[in-house]
């Protein structure tokens, strides 16, 4: 039960039915899920008990940054983020408990055929249905309007699920066949291309070359033949004349929108270090000793006008916490993030690489997929002893 439940709810990851920064679908699942663990387990934090203390530490300290602040202008928004970190613990707590309780592999197979099964899914919704494209999308990208792709708010959101969702798959421990593994990368490689991100097709190429490193490590003769199937699927998915896209006899209009986009010589306002929000760093140094809380950068001095263009959001990960909870919330996020790295391993830590190039440009720690990823990253041992015949986990 528990185990269907996980499988739905990463399935439901790719529903956003509400606008972003509401609940969606997936938080009543995980409620579930939280529920039937209360009720079937007990907590057991021996192996990841550094791990659970460096997260409780993080939250404190973003809750107590946060409501200094929230008691210091009165603004609620303060109190906003802490709320989705929160949730993202509970995340994170759920699922390496149940990962590390999987003796009989069901996890790694929950976990696979639902990844599989969503990208299947979201490939067919831009593919089939009414919602728009890179193509519609791209003609927004100046005026942010509707942005809406398959079933994600904006382009950003695609891009960073797709590139989760297959490193969730290829940290899971055990034996993957070749044709899956390609099926998968080809898969979120296109929906990439769809999301016209450069970040996101960046790190999609990090991830293809994790990918072919790890083969070669293995001594897999088949390098050649994985990486063409790969690239076959998600360049026939380029190529294929779609029902709701029409091709000129110039070319392929879907390449032509993500050239445009890679080679975007425009200066753009949010193409700039103001525009994600870095120069906010030099200008407020008073700011990352203690941190200005997240969730009024609006009322933060970004040093320069950039034409008038003021980000709502500091479009990175790591500088927005480094801003937000100054250098004590990021030295505990990363020493979170080297705790979970050094439970599961160099190996399946290099899986965090494609998110975090992502989240170069974007602010992804409120994703709650991360965390799933750093979850299955930290119970791999565990998963990996319970893929071999004959063994049993160690105690979590």
């Amino acid at each position: 039960m528990v185990f269907a439940v996980w499988g739905a709810y990463l399935l439901s990851t790719m529903l956003y039915v509400l606008p972003s920064g509401l609940p969606q679908p997936s938080a009543a699942l995980l409620a579930v899920l939280s529920g039937l663990f209360l009720l079937g387990y007990e907590l057991r934090a021996e192996r990841l008990a550094r791990c659970y203390f460096l997260l409780a530490g993080f939250l404190v300290w973003c809750l107590t940054v946060s409501t200094v602040q929230f008691l210091a202008t009165g603004n609620l928004a303060y109190l906003k983020a802490p709320l989705f970190y929160s949730y993202d613990a509970i995340a994170f707590v759920v699922v390496t408990q149940i990962a590390s309780r999987s003796d009989d592999g069901l996890f790694a197979t929950a976990t696979r055929a639902s990844l599989l099964a969503m990208l299947l899914v979201q490939n067919l919704l831009i593919l089939h249905s009414d919602h728009q494209t890179s193509l519609e999308v791209g003609a927004k990208l100046k005026n942010f309007g509707e942005r809406e792709i398959g079933s994600f708010n904006n382009p950003n959101q695609l891009a960073h699920w797709a590139l989760l969702a297959p490193s969730i798959y290829m940290v899971i421990p055990g034996r993957r066949g070749l044709l899956c593994d390609a099926a998968v990368l080809g898969l979120a490689g296109w929906l990439l291309v769809a999301s016209a991100s450069r970040a996101g097709l960046l790190g999609g190429a990090i991830m293809l070359a994790l990918w072919l490193t790890d083969l070669v490590r293995r001594g897999d003769a088949r390098l050649w033949l994985g990486a063409v199937a790969a690239a076959s699927l998600c360049g026939g998915l380029v190529f294929w004349n779609g029902p709701n896209l029409s091709f000129d006899a110039s070319g392929n209009q879907r390449l032509a929108v993500i050239v445009q986009r890679i080679d975007e010589r425009e200066e753009k306002a949010d193409n700039t270090l103001a525009g994600r929000g870095y120069t906010a760093i030099l200008t407020n140094v008073g700011y990352l000793a203690f941190g200005s809380g997240e969730g009024d950068f609006e009322g933060i001095d970004l040093g320069t006008t950039n034409d008038g263009f003021h980000p709502g959001e500091f479009h990175s990960t790591f500088g927005n916490v480094l801003l937000s909870y100054g250098v004590v919330g990021l030295a505990l996020l990363l020493a979170l993030l080297a705790e979970v790295v050094r439970l599961g391993g160099i190996g399946p830590g290099l899986w965090l690489l494609p998110a975090f190039v992502f989240g170069t440009g974007h602010m992804g720690l409120r994703f709650t997929l991360l965390w799933a990823l750093l979850a299955c990253i930290a119970t791999a041992p565990e998963l990996g002893a319970a893929s071999r015949p004959g063994s049993a986990p160690a105690p979590a």
